[in-house]
C-alpha cells in the first residue's frame, strides 16, 4: 500500500512540476486581451489607459496613493465595483468584481490607428485582361514550355506548338539547314527539322528562345535592366534549388509559371506612365512590396491578382500550382494583404513550390540587383540543405555559369556577375533599439525559440506586426533564419480540409490572420497547434476581439500571447516605426519622399505611410 501511496504522490509531482514549468514559461500571463481605450476617464481618478474583460489600468491625476482596496468606479453608463491590484505615483491596475460581458463597449471606444485607402485612377476589369493581344502567343508559349520535359511528348506534339509560334519555327527550320547540319536537301517542314536536329537540340533551341525573345521582348519596362539574364537566371536557379527541397516540376509547370510571371506587370506597364514604369530596374523593384502598392494606387489591382486571373481563368494555365505563388510573395513579404475575392487551396505540391519560388526571388535579387540583405537571407536559409557559406556561394557561383553558358549560346556578350559572401547581418536590437517594449518583444522571442514552439502575434496595426515577424525569421538572433516556412493565409482559404501531413519538410508554420479561419477547420488547426512537431505561428486582429467572439480559439491561444509593441503604448515604438518606413521606402524611390514628420499629426498606421508616400511620387 505505501508503494501505491509513494508512486502516487511521485505522479502528482510531476504534475505539479510541468505545471509551475508551463507557467514559468507562459508568454502571456493575461486571461483575457487588453485593449487601448480613448476619452473615458474615471470621475476623481484618471483617465483609462486600457481596458480587459476583467479589469482596467487606470492613469491618475493625483501623485497620493488611493488608501482603500475596494472602490466603486463609473465608466460611462457602466457603475463597477473594483479591487486595485496595483498602484504606482501616476497608475493604478483595478480588476472588476463582475466581468464585463459585451464587447459593444470594446468597440465602440477602442483605439486604433488610422488607415489610409487610395483613390484609385482606374481598376483593370477581367474584360481588359481577356483584350490583351498576346493571349493567343503567351499560351502557345507555356503550352510548349510543358510539353519541353513530359516524357509523353511526341512529336506531333511538339511540332503543333511550335507552329503556334511563327518566329521559333523558322529558327530551328534555319538551324536545321545550317552547314553543320545540312543534309542533300532543304528543309522546309517543321516535321523534317526536328528529325534532322534530334529531340534534345530543338529543346535546347526553344529553352533559349523562350527565355530571350519571349519572355521578355515586349516587356514595356524601359529602365528594366537586362532582359536576357533576368529570365535566364531565373529558369537556371529554380532549377538547382528544386531538387533540393523535394518539389517535382512535373512537365516544368513551376518553370513555367515563374519564366511568364512578368506577363501581369507587362501588361500593366503598356497602360501606365513613365513614373510608373521607370520604378522597375531590377528583380528587387518587380518583386518588392512598394510595386505592389503602385500597382493597387494605379491599377486597382497587383500583378500577383492579375497575373491569377490571367494564367488560370483566362489561360486556363497553373490551377494547381498558382497558389503556390501567392505564398512566396507572403513569404518575401508577409505584410501583403491579398483581397478576399482571392480564394486559395493548399496542397503539399503547392506549399514546397512556393518556397523553391521564394529562395529563387531572394537569389535573383541578390545576383541581379546586388541586394545584400537578400543575399544574407538565402545564404542562412541554404544552411538548412546542409551548405555553409562556402558552399553556398560555390553553389550559386555554378548556377550564374550555367546562365552564363545560356547567355553565350544566344550571343549574348554581357556576363552575369558572380557573387561574394555580402558583409550584412540582420540584428533585432541593430534595427529597434533598445525601447523597453521591444526588448520585452525580443525576450518573448526567445522563449518561443528555446522553449515553447508556439507563438500567437496579437496587433493593432497587421502591417507592422509582420514587419515584426519577417525581422524574426531572419534575425541572427533566433535559429529560424535557417528553417523551411510557410505562410497560409486564413482569410482567403478555401480548403475543406487541413490536413498535417501536407506540412512535411517544413520547420515552421505560420497561419496568417487566424481570427479569420473557417469554422469547418478549427479542429484541424487546433490538431497541428498540438501535434505539429515544429514552430507554429499565428497572428490575428486585436479588433476581431476573440476573447469575446470566439472563445475557443482564445483558450488555445491564450498562454502564447504576444502583443505587437503598440503605437499607443510607446511614442518611441511609432517613431521607430517611422523610421525605418521612410528610411526604406526613400532608399527604394532614391529620393527624400517619405518624411517623419509629415505622420506626426495623427498614428497612422505602417501601410498607410507607402500609400501616402506612393502618392506623393506620382503627384509631385
Amino acid at each position: 500500500m505505501g508503494l501505491f501511496d509513494f508512486g502516487k504522490k511521485k505522479k502528482e509531482n510531476k504534475a505539479a512540476t510541468e505545471e509551475k514549468e508551463k507557467k514559468d514559461t507562459a508568454l502571456s500571463k493575461r486571461q483575457c486581451d487588453r485593449y487601448h481605450v480613448d476619452n473615458l476617464y474615471i470621475e476623481g481618478i484618471g483617465k483609462i489607459l486600457d481596458v480587459s474583460k476583467n479589469g482596467a489600468a487606470i492613469e491618475k491625476r493625483e501623485i497620493e496613493e488611493v488608501k482603500k482596496t475596494k472602490i466603486e468606479i463609473k465608466i460611462q453608463n457602466l457603475e463597477k465595483t473594483v479591487e486595485i491590484k496595483r498602484q504606482t505615483l501616476k497608475e493604478m491596475g483595478v480588476m472588476f468584481e463582475e466581468s464585463l460581458k459585451s464587447v459593444d463597449f470594446f468597440e465602440k471606444y477602442v483605439k486604433k490607428p488610422h488607415r489610409i485607402n487610395f483613390r484609385l485612377e482606374r481598376n483593370i476589369s477581367e474584360n481588359d485582361i481577356e483584350k490583351d493581344e498576346r493571349l493567343d502567343t503567351v499560351k502557345a508559349v507555356i503550352n510548349l514550355m510543358l510539353e519541353l520535359d513530359d516524357p509523353n511528348t511526341t512529336v506531333v506534339k511538339f511540332k503543333t506548338h511550335i507552329e503556334a509560334l511563327p518566329e521559333l519555327e523558322a529558327e530551328i527550320i534555319k538551324k536545321a539547314n545550317s552547314v553543320e547540319k545540312a543534309g542533300k536537301m532543304d528543309i522546309s517542314s517543321i516535321s523534317n527539322a526536328i528529325t534532322r536536329l534530334g529531340f534534345d537540340e530543338v529543346k535546347r533551341l526553344t529553352y533559349e528562345h523562350i527565355d530571350t525573345k519571349i519572355s521578355m521582348s515586349n516587356v514595356a519596362l524601359d529602365e528594366f535592366e537586362h532582359y536576357e539574364m533576368f529570365g535566364i537566371l531565373k529558369t537556371a536557379i529554380f532549377k538547382k534549388l528544386a531538387p533540393l527541397f523535394s518539389f517535382r516540376d512535373l512537365r516544368s509547370e513551376g518553370r513555367s509559371l515563374l519564366v511568364t510571371d512578368i506577363m501581369g506587370i507587362t501588361f500593366m506597364a503598356d497602360q501606365a506612365d513613365e513614373k510608373f514604369k521607370k520604378f522597375f530596374k531590377t528583380p528587387k523593384e518587380l518583386y518588392s512590396y512598394t510595386a505592389r502598392v503602385m500597382e493597387e494606387r494605379t491599377f486597382g489591382k497587383t500583378m500577383i491578382e492579375v497575373n491569377k486571373h490571367y494564367f488560370e481563368q483566362v489561360l486556363g494555365f497553373f490551377q494547381y500550382l498558382y497558389d503556390g505563388y501567392l505564398m512566396a510573395h507572403l513569404l518575401r513579404h508577409p505584410y501583403i494583404e491579398y483581397p478576399e475575392s482571392i480564394k486559395m487551396t493548399l496542397s503539399s505540391r503547392k506549399l514546397r513550390f512556393s518556397y523553391v519560388a521564394y529562395l529563387t526571388i531572394l537569389a535573383l535579387e541578390f545576383i541581379l540587383s546586388s541586394d545584400k540583405r537578400s543575399g544574407y537571407i538565402l545564404l542562412n536559409r541554404l544552411k538548412r540543405f546542409g551548405m555553409d557559406n562556402s558552399k553556398a556561394i560555390s553553389f550559386l557561383n555554378e548556377t550564374i555559369f550555367d546562365a552564363n553558358e545560356m547567355l553565350e549560346n544566344i550571343g549574348v556578350k554581357d556576363k552575369i556577375r558572380s557573387v561574394s559572401l555580402p558583409t550584412f547581418s540582420i540584428s533585432m536590437e541593430r534595427i529597434l533599439g533598445k525601447e523597453l517594449h521591444f526588448s520585452a518583444y525580443a525576450d518573448k522571442i526567445k522563449i518561443v525559440d528555446q522553449s515553447t514552439k508556439r507563438a500567437a502575434f496579437r496587433y493593432e496595426d497587421p502591417f507592422f506586426a509582420n514587419f515584426l515577424i519577417d525581422l524574426v525569421l531572419n534575425a541572427s538572433d533566433y535559429s529560424f533564419e535557417k528553417m523551411p516556412f510557410c505562410i497560409v493565409p486564413c482569410d482567403i482559404l478555401d480548403d475543406e480540409d487541413l490536413k498535417l501531413e501536407m506540412f512535411s519538410g517544413f520547420d515552421l508554420i505560420i497561419f496568417k490572420n487566424i481570427d479569420k479561419l473557417k469554422e469547418e477547420l478549427f479542429e484541424e488547426f487546433s490538431k497541428i497547434w498540438r501535434d505539429f512537431e515544429g514552430n507554429v505561428f499565428v497572428t490575428y486582429n486585436a479588433y476581431s476581439f476573440i476573447d469575446f467572439k470566439n472563445e475557443k480559439l482564445h483558450k488555445i491561444l491564450r498562454d502564447f500571447i504576444i502583443d505587437t509593441p503598440s503605437y499607443f503604448d510607446s511614442k518611441k515604438v511609432y517613431e521607430t516605426m517611422l523610421k525605418i518606413a521612410c528610411s526604406d521606402i526613400n532608399k527604394e524611390f532614391d529620393k527624400d519622399l517619405a518624411d517623419p514628420g509629415s505622420f506626426r499629426d495623427k498614428i497612422y498606421t505602417m501601410d498607410s505611410i507607402y500609400k501616402k508616400s506612393v502618392d506623393k511620387y506620382f503627384n509631385s
